[in-house]
């Protein structure tokens, strides 16, 4: 059954601080071996830690605190944020952290969060999370929305895009079954790439209240959710619950003994994400779905998830193409560097080192102290800090952390070095 309501997010003081949970840690694989000896929302994109963009979408939002929650490489990770502008006095988001050393999935660490900070609605990051979006509008709508239905314990924020994109989910599809009326979330099925399958069971008790649904696979989850208290005493009630869509939100949803309810929060139209090029300018308008008596929210903005090294690809070139305006790498989030934006989308630092006969070309990066010799070219591309890129050398679609090397007359395509790899002379890496 549901947790009781007495005392929850709807009935929120509005002097109450906006919380947020960022779960640091991915329980996965995917980053490996990048993310061997450093963690992976430490792991650079365009330059900056990957970190640093969520917390700054949560201050941008009102967040008041943020609650990091790790487990690999914690030590590496409070280092950080102590050393980091989010620990100065005058800091807009106090940041803590929390370590779940003994949990192995998303369900477990939340398991272990003490609830008392979080008496009302709260925002919950999944991963590492890329957006120039405003939230409060929507936790103004989730809240408001909560008053109607005092059973609502989540707004999922999923992104409308065409079922081929490049930021879906590969391993994991999921079909979203949604009431057009209310945007009330019925049930998310997974559908498993191994082994492929071309049918969907749904439960009928999940539609048959609804005069309507829509069956939908062209949603992407942003990993980003409106959450109410309830939340996480759902998940300490219950162990089975060891992932966000597939278990959380898919077994609460068609369960006849549960009567908490999800919302979905559609970003629809390009919203920066459908339709891109590495030539286009900004992202379009968006604006989300939904009718009746519930509250919605108009809106324009970039939000995306970094799930694996495909998607940070493709967010690495939506901030290069200013997607994600004005989270741009000439935005300079941290204080270190600072980078200045030129034709062809070239953002440099300085100071750089340019052959006179070496070609930059389009979409790259330069970071501080980064060379690139006679002959050599480079294009759609991040060069970390102190990277070289030696004579007759061809580097494109790559990134290239700190410290990297390439040799003379090296080609490398559409691939990640990791800090402190150097290609020899004459080597081909060819697309990753």
């Amino acid at each position: 059954m549901a947790p009781s309501k007495a005392g929850s997010g709807h009935d929120k003081n509005d002097h109450e601080q906006l919380m947020a949970i960022v779960m640091a840690d991915s329980f996965d694989d995917l980053f490996q071996p990048l993310s061997l000896n450093k963690p992976r929302c430490l792991l650079p994109l365009c330059n900056v830690p990957m970190i640093e963009y969520t917390l700054e979408f949560l201050a941008s939002s009102g967040v008041n605190e943020t609650l990091v929650v790790c487990k690999s490489h914690a030590e590496a990770i409070k280092s950080y944020i102590k050393q980091s502008k989010w620990a100065r006095a005058h800091s807009p988001m106090k940041v803590k952290t929390k370590v779940v050393q003994q949990s192995r999935t998303v369900g477990e660490a939340l398991r272990e969060i003490d609830d008392a900070p979080f008496r009302s609605d709260f925002i919950l990051c999944t991963g590492i999370v890329i957006s120039n979006m405003n939230l409060a509008p929507i936790m103004e709508m989730h809240t408001a929305n909560g008053k109607r239905d005092k059973d609502q314990v989540m707004t999922m924020i999923l992104q409308e895009a065409t079922p081929l994109h490049r930021l879906h989910d590969k391993s994991d599809e999921s079909v979203y079954i949604i009431d057009p009326s209310n945007n009330r979330l019925l049930s998310v099925d997974s559908l498993p790439s191994v082994p492929k399958t071309n049918h969907l069971d749904i439960p009928l008790n999940t539609i048959v209240e609804a005069a309507e649904v829509e069956i939908r696979a062209d949603l992407i989850d942003t990993n980003v959710y409106i959450c109410s208290p309830e939340v996480l005493e759902l998940f300490r009630d219950n162990f089975d619950y060891q992932t966000m869509r597939s278990d959380f939100i898919h077994f609460i949803s068609i369960s006849t003994l549960d009567s908490s309810t999800f919302y979905a929060h559609i970003l629809t139209g390009t919203s920066g994400l459908d339709g891109l090029r590495l030539d286009d300018g900004q992202g379009a308008d968006a604006r989300d779905g939904g009718s009746g008596d519930f509250a919605t929210v108009s809106h324009s903005g970039y939000v995306a998830g970094v799930i694996d090294t495909s998607s940070y690809d493709a967010i690495s070139r939506d901030m290069i193409s200013r997607w994600t305006y004005p989270l741009c790498p000439d935005s300079n989030p941290v204080d270190e560097t600072a980078y200045s934006y030129n034709r062809g989308a070239v953002y440099k630092a300085e100071p750089v080192f340019l052959g006179r006969e070496s070609r930059v070309e389009h979409h790259v990066i330069l970071g501080s102290n980064s060379h690139v010799a006679d002959f050599a070219r480079v294009s759609d591309t991040v060069l970390g800090k102190n990277c070289g890129i030696g004579e007759r050398s061809l580097v494109r679609g790559s990134y290239l952390f700190d410290n990297a090397k390439v040799s003379r007359g090296s080609v490398v395509e559409k691939s990640i070095l990791g800090e402190r790899v150097t290609i020899l002379d004459n080597v081909v890496i060819e697309r990753g």
